[in-house]
Order: C-alpha cells, then structure tokens, then sequence
C-alpha cells in the first residue's frame, strides 16, 4: 500500500513516462531510483619528474588490481558458478599481459607521463582494436573496468557511493563486471543503463543473479528521474517512471505470478523427469553462449540438446572468433557437463 500512497500524491503533479530498452533479466522490480555515482576523478595529462617512482606507482597498482581480480574471482565462483566467474580470470590475463604493461611503462618513461594518463591512452588503443589480442575481441568492457580498476587504486579511490540504505532500483550510464558482481540483491532490486548490450558480462551476471533489468535506454535516462517511483519489467524491456495505479497494480500482479512460477519450478530440481504416465524424458537446455553453461547446470537440466554456436560469431562484432577461441568455449561446455550430453 506504500507504493499506492505516493502514486496517488504524485499523480496529482505528474504523468506516467514509458521508456523502452533491451531485456536482459527477467523479472518485475518496484522502488526508487537511485543513480551510480563512480568516486574516480578525471584523469588528466600530467609530467612527472620522477620516472623511476612513477614506474612503481603503477607496478604496485598493477600488483594490488591482480590481487582484488582474484578476490573478485573467489566471490563470483561462489554467486554465479566458475564459467561466469571466469570473467575475472580474463581481467586478470589483460592486467598481466605483457604488451598492456610494456606500453603503459614505455608512455611513462619516453614521455614522462603520469600513468593513470598511460593506462588510459593505451585502454583506449587495446579497445579501438589497435593491437591484436583474441582473447580481448569482444570484450572491450572489460578493458574499461580493468582500467578504471587500476586509475582508482592510484588515485586511492576505493568506494562507490550509493545515498541510500533503503532497498532501491539502480541507474547509469553503464555498468562494468567487476561492478554487477558486488550488486547486494537484498538492496538493489533492478537495474537500467542508458548504454550496454545484451550478451555483455554485466547482463550475464544480471541474469545469473536474478536481478531484473533493462538495459539500452539511451539520453532518455535522465539524472532529473533521481528519488522518482519506478517499475522495471524485464520480460518486455519496459521501465515505467512515476506509474499509474492501474499499471502499477498490474505490474505487481506480474510479479507475484513470476514470483509463484519460480518457486514451483525450484521444487523440481534434482528429481526424475517422468511424466504422470510413467514415462521417463530427457530435459536438455538450448544455449547461445558460454555463460549460458552455468545456468544448465544450475537448472538441473540433462544436458545441452543444442548449442547456438552461429551466436559466437553475431557476439563477436565485426571479427570472426578464432579456432581457438571457438575450441575453448566447446571444451568447457563439455567438461561442464560431465557425462551429460552436449
């Protein structure tokens, strides 16, 4: 009834505004909007005298974001399953590899500049696709969410601010892996973003988490929607600002049906599929990707009865994936599943 009250009052100024974006987690999620204030400042373009202690700075950093990656790993292991947590892995091989810090080090001590200007000119290079590494196509957000990792520890930036402890629905700009992962469920009931794509990481976290969410909703996000009443429907990818009665009560009749369909459906898990006439059938999973592997097993399912593998090649953008990289997603769907069928 609490929702109903400030509908009512807030109906008397305002009318509903409909925004349309990609789905991404199913599910209905109802509070106030807050937005995602990042607490890193702008990196600027600074000469420095000490090229030697400058070199330090960003060996530390780079010691300090592998050690946080591995934590990050430990914690998403546990949450979204080791093949979504492999995430963090591939966080880790950027920060480690050899090219990413012999360019930064080289920007430091040729141009004697500071490096959180380094990391970024040579992120930005990484992600324009200037030096080939097959294990990056496709994954450019996470060449961004390594960086800002190491310009935050330069700068000793640790926290990200949320004005709230009451439950909330989450808005930005975008949202990196490293951030989703740590996403409190009993707090953040859903999330929107003006940018993102529906394979990215965050939304496979979002998904494996449960955390409804729509995505893709460009400038007409506003920041003046802080603190206002929102619906997120993650089935039609609809975000409703300051809703209706009528909508509102429907969309909370969504919810309790989902909510009852999701309870019944976890009550089957680990038992035999056989239908009332005593005939046993075998459930397998269709999947699109690698991070899809997780949710067959979470699901009980008895297998992989196909796997969409023309989506490695629409997931990759304008490059086609390597032999190796389509090798390494088949191997991990089949040791995933053990003796299961793939």
């Amino acid at each position: 009834m609490a929702y109903e009250n400030i509908l009512k009052c807030e109906q008397r100024k305002n009318r509903m505004i409909t925004l349309t974006g990609k789905k991404v987690s199913e599910g209905i999620a109802i509070g106030k909007l807050t937005f995602y204030k990042r607490n890193i400042n702008e990196v600027k373009r600074i000469y420095v005298k000490e090229i030697e202690k400058e070199v330090s700075r960003f060996q530390k950093a780079k010691e300090k974001a592998i050690s946080e990656l591995k934590q990050l790993y430990a914690t998403a292991s546990e949450e979204v399953g080791e093949v979504n947590a492999a995430i963090f892995e591939m966080q880790q091989m950027i920060v480690e590899d050899r090219d990413f810090t012999d360019k930064i080090i080289k920007i430091i001590v040729e141009q004697k500049l500071n490096a959180e200007f380094a990391i970024q000119s040579v992120a930005e290079e990484f992600i324009k696709g200037t030096y080939e590494k097959a294990y990056i196509q496709g994954h450019e957000i996470d060449v961004k969410d390594v960086a800002i990792r190491l310009v935050r520890i330069l700068s000793r930036n640790w926290k990200d601010r949320m004005l709230t402890d009451e439950p909330f629905v989450m808005a930005a700009p975008e949202l990196y892996p490293s951030e989703a992962i740590q996403l409190d469920k009993t707090k953040v009931r859903g999330f929107v973003t003006r940018y993102g794509t529906i394979n990215s990481h965050t939304a496979v976290i979002a998904r494996t988490k449960g955390i409804p969410s729509v995505i893709g909703l460009g400038d007409a996000l506003k920041q003046e929607y802080e603190g206002k009443t929102i619906i997120v429907d993650g089935f039609e990818g609809k975000v409703y600002i300051e809703p209706d009665y009528t909508t509102l009560t429907r969309m909370k009749q969504k919810q309790d049906e989902n909510q009852v369909k999701v309870m019944n459906l976890e009550r089957l898990k680990g038992k035999e599929n056989i239908t009332q006439s005593g005939q046993k059938i075998d459930i397998s999973a269709n999947i699109v990707t690698r991070e899809d592997i997780e949710k067959v097993l979470r699901s009980d399912a008895g297998g992989i009865g196909l796997f969409r593998s023309e989506f490695l090649y629409m997931e990759n953008g304008k490059r086609l994936p390597t032999e190796e990289q389509q090798f390494a997603t088949y191997k991990l769907a089949a040791e995933a599943m053990g003796n299961k069928r793939v």
